[in-house]
C-alpha cells in the first residue's frame, strides 16, 4: 500500500503516542477498531502523567491477561520552550 505523509503542528500540551501493532490488531476486525480504542483511551488518559498515561493504555487495550502479542507505548508530550537567558 502507498505511503501517506501527514503533517501537524504541535502545540504545548500535545501527545504524540508510538505503539507496536500488538497494541490496536486482533485477528477478529478491522484495524480502525482497534485504533479506535486506542484514540479513546488517550483522550480519556492525556492529563496523566505519561508513565501513567502509558500503562493506562495498555491496561485498557491489551491487558495482560488476554494479551496474545507483545505490545509497546511510548508518548511525548510536548512542552512550552524555555525561553534562554
Amino acid at each position: 500500500s502507498p505511503v501517506v505523509a501527514h503533517e501537524r503542528e504541535l502545540v504545548p500540551g500535545d501527545v504524540v503516542v508510538f505503539f507496536t501493532d500488538g497494541l490496536v490488531e486482533r485477528r477478529h476486525e478491522i484495524i480502525d477498531e482497534g485504533l479506535d480504542r486506542l484514540a479513546a483511551a488517550v483522550l480519556e488518559n492525556r492529563n496523566l502523567p505519561l508513565e501513567e498515561l502509558c500503562d493506562a493504555i495498555v491496561e485498557e487495550l491489551a491487558p495482560a491477561h488476554e494479551r496474545t502479542d507483545d505490545c509497546c507505548v511510548l508518548a511525548v508530550r510536548f512542552q512550552q520552550e524555555m525561553a534562554n537567558g
